[in-house]
């Protein structure tokens, strides 16, 4: 029985610190992305892409990790400017908020 409750409780603690994740992707999103993206992440940034709501966090948080680091031709669809852009909008990101805006972006299912 102390093995269930343990068990629950830590699922319990996981799911709590999960949605507190993605509530603090959140807020960076509205700080970061949304005046390009929209505030639920259906604006295209870029001219022939598709909005990045419900985008598979482990791809997003890769991509924003690139353009952290100056990758200029991410899969050969972007653009210098572009990605200086997206360079300059997530240079001051922790990993903890890539990774929090990366979970956010893909619960806008």
């Amino acid at each position: 029985m102390k093995k269930i409750i343990l068990c629950a409780l830590l699922v319990s603690v996981s799911l709590v610190a999960a949605d507190s994740q993605v509530a603090r992707g959140a807020v960076v999103f509205e700080k970061k992305c949304s005046l390009c993206h929209g505030e639920k992440g259906q604006k295209t940034a870029l001219k022939d892409s598709v909005p990045i709501a419900g985008m598979e966090a482990g791809k997003l948080a890769r991509i924003l990790r690139a353009y952290q680091a100056g990758n200029i031709d991410i899969d050969g669809e972007l653009s210098k400017r572009d990605s200086i852009i997206m360079e300059h909008q997530t240079l001051e990101l922790s990993w903890d908020d890539v990774d929090a805006v990366a979970k956010y972006v893909h619960s806008l299912k």
